[in-house]
């Protein structure tokens, strides 16, 4: 089996001897680290609105991760949803420009994919005193031209789950793009935080062990992919043999995460990331540098459309593409069986619903236009995985 996303630059023995300290890897003196992304954006426009002593009106894209809209509202803002082009998967301009009274636009860029009017948008925001938050957790390491994108806004929003190509299983993080005093601020408030407790930390670096193990090419369980039960089972010190053991019971796992999800708050907690998993991304991030090179989009297009001709391109102008996922429109259907028939797992695994729907009835939500792009996208879009050359599994 071919799971739809695993991190890229991180092997299982890394992780089988972890050190009580692990070398401290390459990182950023303005990138602030948390638990989730989601912890991390509700963290900025929470501290925003106080620090503006108002309720900010925040964009964003309705063809998005529910995460997001509930981090804005959890935060105390309003949540204006927009609708995306067809052509990146990401806002345009034009609409933009439609929607009043902006504070804070969250700019989201699709699997790797740049939003394709992106300096064009940076410098409308830049005129109107719009706060840019760029959405990377889905992009980062993609350029346009030779513009790295999530350079060009006040912050950058990144993820370190364990389908992103860099993980430590669950975290985030903001890099601050800009000196000023709200981000000196933010620094202050953010020392506050408390922080991932050691032996949670430790359980769940040993959970993403598990987890590459048991979703690789030769051996897939599905119950690998319950990560708070893999967590807990690791926070209890379970024997491997065991949690392997059980990675193999559905039913187990089913019943496992409905009691986990039943009991676990809803509310999004913000905690500081704990420094071995700080550590562990700045190890991929040091690899990363040698070893990354861009999706090579044609030779993948070439045999998608030897199986699905009706298949529809995102639009790319002058991009180089970074990501362990590759996104196409495809209204027939036919591509997602063909690769399921050869153990390939794709589809929209990400965001099958659009953030109006998640949110139908909030009084935080603003919704401008009739948001057609983004249900359509919703409902059509199939993500490939490319964290491992597919051709030779997609031969027939």
């Amino acid at each position: 089996m071919i799971v739809r996303a695993r991190p890229r630059y991180l092997e299982v023995a890394e992780l089988d001897n972890l050190p009580p300290d692990l070398p401290r890897g390459s990182g950023f003196d303005n990138e602030l680290y948390f638990n989730k992304a989601r912890a991390a954006l509700k963290f900025y426009i929470e501290q925003l609105n106080l620090f503006t002593n108002r309720k900010n009106r925040v964009a964003t894209q309705a063809f998005n991760c529910e995460v997001v809209g509930d981090a804005v509202i959890e935060a105390g803002s309003t949540l204006v949803l927009m609708d995306v082009k067809l052509e990146d998967a990401s806002i345009s301009l034009e609409e933009l420009k439609k929607t009043p009274e902006l504070d804070v636009l969250i700019l989201t860029h699709y699997q790797g994919l740049p939003n394709i009017e992106y300096h064009d948008i940076v410098d409308y925001c830049r005129s109107n005193n719009i706060v840019i938050i760029d959405d990377i957790c889905l992009t980062e390491g993609s350029c346009i031209g030779t513009t790295l994108v999530g350079s060009l806004s006040d912050v950058a929003l990144k993820s370190f789950a364990f389908d992103k190509p860099v993980t430590c299983l669950n975290g985030g993080s903001l890099t601050l793009n800009t000196e000023c005093e709200f981000n000196e601020y933010l620094k202050e408030k953010y020392r506050l935080i408390q922080v991932e407790s050691k032996r949670h930390e430790l359980a769940s670096i040993r959970a993403l062990g598990y987890k590459l193990k048991y979703t690789n090419i030769n051996i897939y369980y599905s119950g690998a992919n319950a990560t708070d039960v893999l967590v807990l089972l690791s926070y209890l010190k379970v024997p491997e043999v065991i949690i392997r053991m059980m990675s193999q019971w559905n039913f187990f796992v089913r019943v496992s995460n409905s009691l986990i999800s039943r009991f676990r708050s809803k509310e999004i907690k913000i905690i500081r990331l704990g420094k071995h998993k700080k550590n562990l991304i700045g190890i991929q991030n040091d690899k990363k540098g040698s070893i990354e090179k861009p999706i090579n989009k044609d030779s993948i297009k070439k045999w998608i459309l030897d199986v699905s001709p009706k298949c529809t391109f995102f639009q790319e102008y002058e991009c180089s593409v970074h990501w362990n996922r590759f996104s196409l429109i495809d209204e027939s259907g036919e591509l997602v069986e063909f690769l399921k028939s050869k153990d390939i797992e794709a589809g929209n695994h990400n965001w099958p619903k659009t953030l109006d729907e998640h949110l139908h009835g909030n009084n935080c939500v603003e919704i401008f236009g009739e948001l057609e792009n983004s249900k359509h996208l919703a409902k059509y879009i199939v993500n490939i995985p490319t964290w491992i050359d597919l051709e030779e599994y997609v031969k027939y």
